[in-house]
């Protein structure tokens, strides 16, 4: 099976990173980088953004593995991936890690191993961990001809008799050690010396007393390069990271994305479609088969069934489904009906138009337009808490007397019950989705700020209702959503995750409103997330009391500084309700964790204060009172 990476790309290529670059660097006063790889598509990332050096770090045992630590892989698996990248990567400085156990017993057996990196590796360079014990063995390869860097503080192959992963250098004494450790590798001629997991001061110190570059792994900003995890600092993996690391991608999340949208597209047979296809001549056709025309050129029927959708506010479909848009605004029904429905990518600028949209408002359901079956099987939700009731009576019309699906994307709590109590037969799907949407005013244009996930949960079923068929009816749904692009997945933890979004939105929204600012606001100033660190513990509090599980009160300050980053301009709903004077949803988003904590007895001091906050900003303006004045 051939892929579409295989070969080269006939890049032009650059310069070759050497030792005497390294030293050139460091003399300058200019950093340069390094980062880990372990095949050749991670070696080929590096070398295309022009990393200096790469390892090849033992680290593979767990990030390529699944190994527990770092000591699982042997000096043949090291070799065997130092071959495929080298393979990638022509121009970066390569070093290949020492294995644990191929460099402690003998100086012999270590300079063997160490020659087996460049001749067999590709490798320019080792790396290997110690100070005062392994300088003498260092110091064999060095006059073996073999370049060496030294690693020194938190040294991971023999992080058990260190008490675990922790930060070394913390006291006076271990600190005057792993200076010992710095100096002894340098007098054994390690041409640099990696510094891991030290306080930045004591690292600094250390630098200041070396003669020779220094790399640093959660060591500060003051050796000569910088090194980072490749799987760490791109997202690979949902565990968490250490502290020092910066993440600047979450490819686990988007790799994730697209192979469910695969697998749900196959699923819908959305895939292959036509433009994936090989053709051939009709005229062979007819040869290989004669009159026989059960072989077609003609796509097979969908897999899912088709739905009937009506979204309560906007909305867009897939090929195979009716979509209805029911708005009460009747100028915005006008513009859908004329311009159709417009979604621009905030982030790309790609912008994606649905013509001939079937739009109405409420009064205009049932109709002629809706074609020979006169119900919805699937009912979208999409106000705000305000207009749930005008919602629950319009889908009360738009489902048959039987039931149906009704799909929820509200904010807050409550609204679930509110639509349960109007339409008894129906199954209410609650999702949860991330990010920020704005329309523009006068268009039917949106755009679209940070899309993230959709989570879809069964949160109440119909009288009378099959769990089976609801479950089937909920997967349909899913791969319609899937097939029209969305990242949307069917979960069990449905209420912890509303509660992880309620938290989110309890942050984000009422913070903004109340500053008058959009929601960059939580991601630059620091007295913005003090207070939504605030928020976020008083109803992780509640939540617990309630006992819904899942939800880390850390991880979900840390998710609500991201949304800010990722709609960064976006003005949130709850400060444009503030500007246009109407009716805010902080009662169902603060105030309903008031109204639980106060049942579970968990005082909400903060979300209190912030309900009446934007009740306030909510109100009419003052006006001069009229009354005359008693003198």
């Amino acid at each position: 099976m051939a892929g579409a990476g295989s070969g080269g790309r006939g890049e032009k290529s650059r310069a070759k990173f050497t030792i005497l670059d390294v030293r050139a660097r460091f003399e300058a006063g200019e950093p340069f980088t390094m980062l880990t790889a372990y095949d050749y598509s991670s070696a080929k990332v590096c070398e295309d953004a022009g990393v200096d050096m790469i390892l090849v770090g033992d680290s593979l045992a767990q990030t390529m593995l699944g190994h527990g630590s770092t000591n699982g892989v042997t000096m043949d698996m090291m070799v065997h991936h130092a071959k495929a990248v080298a393979a990638g990567a022509k121009s970066p400085f390569l070093v290949g890690d020492m294995p644990f156990g191929s460099y402690e017993v003998a100086p012999q057996e270590a300079i063997a191993n160490a020659i087996r990196y460049l001749a067999e590796g590709g490798m320019d360079g080792v790396k290997m961990e110690g100070g005062v014990k392994m300088a003498a063995t260092a110091k064999a390869i060095v006059d073996a001809g073999v370049p060496v860097v030294g690693h020194i503080g938190l040294t991971p192959q023999t992080s058990s008799s260190l008490g675990g992963y922790r930060v070394q250098g913390r006291t006076a004494e271990s600190a005057k050690a792993l200076l010992a450790d710095a100096l002894a590798m340098q007098d054994a001629g390690c041409f640099a010396i990696v510094l891991e997991a030290l306080p930045q001061r004591v690292a600094s110190y250390i630098v200041s007393k070396l003669s020779v570059p220094t790399i640093g792994i959660g060591a500060g900003p003051h050796t000569a390069g910088q090194v980072l995890v490749y799987h760490d600092m791109l997202g690979l993996f949902d565990a968490p990271v250490p502290k020092f690391c910066k993440q600047y991608a979450q490819l686990r999340h988007d790799a994730v994305a697209a192979v469910r949208q695969f697998k749900n597209e196959v699923a819908a047979r959305a895939y292959p479609g036509p433009e994936h296809c090989y053709k051939v001549q009709t005229a062979e056709l007819r040869a290989l088969v004669g009159d026989d025309m059960a072989v077609r050129d003609e796509r097979p029927p969908p897999a899912a069934s088709t739905l009937r959708v009506a979204l309560g506010s906007d909305g867009g479909g897939g090929p195979h489904h009716a979509v209805w848009v029911v708005d009460e605004w009747a100028a915005q029904i006008q513009r859908i009906q004329a311009d159709g429905l417009s979604v621009i990518d905030a982030e790309s600028g790609q912008k994606e138009t649905v013509t001939s949209v079937a739009a109405t408002v409420p009064k205009g359901v049932p109709g002629p337009w809706m074609g020979p079956r006169q119900y919805a099987d699937v009912v979208v939700v999409a106000v705000k808490q305000r207009g749930t009731a005008a919602a629950a009576a319009l889908a009360a019309k738009l489902l048959a007397p039987d039931g149906g699906l009704v799909l929820t994307l509200q904010n807050g709590l409550g609204h679930v019950e509110q639509l349960a109590d109007a339409l008894p037969s129906a199954t209410i799907v609650q999702g949860v989705m991330e990010g920020g949407a704005t329309l523009r005013h006068g268009t039917s244009t949106v755009v679209q700020n940070g899309r993230g996930p959709l989570a879809l949960g069964i949160a109440q079923l119909g009288e009378g209702g099959n769990t089976t068929r609801a479950a089937r009816e909920v997967a349909t749904l899913e791969r319609m959503l899937a097939a029209a692009g969305l990242d949307v997945s069917t979960v069990e933890d449905i209420e912890a995750r509303v509660w992880a979004k309620l938290m989110v939105n309890a942050a984000i929204n009422p913070v903004t409103a109340v500053l008058g600012r959009k929601n960059g606001v939580i991601a630059k100033s620091a007295r913005a997330r003090e207070l939504v660190q605030v928020v976020v513990a008083e109803a992780s509090a509640v939540a617990e009391a309630r006992g819904i599980k899942g939800v880390d009160p850390a991880v979900v300050v840390d998710h609500v500084v991201r949304v800010a980053n990722n709609t960064f301009e976006n003005t949130s709903s709850m400060l444009a309700d503030v500007r246009r004077g109407v009716e805010t949803e902080v009662d169902a988003i603060n105030g309903a964790i008031v109204r639980e904590g106060a049942a579970a007895g968990v005082p909400t001091p903060v979300n209190a204060l912030l309900c009446t906050l934007v009740g306030a900003l909510g109100e009419p303006p003052l006006t001069k009172s009229r009354t005359a004045s008693r003198r």
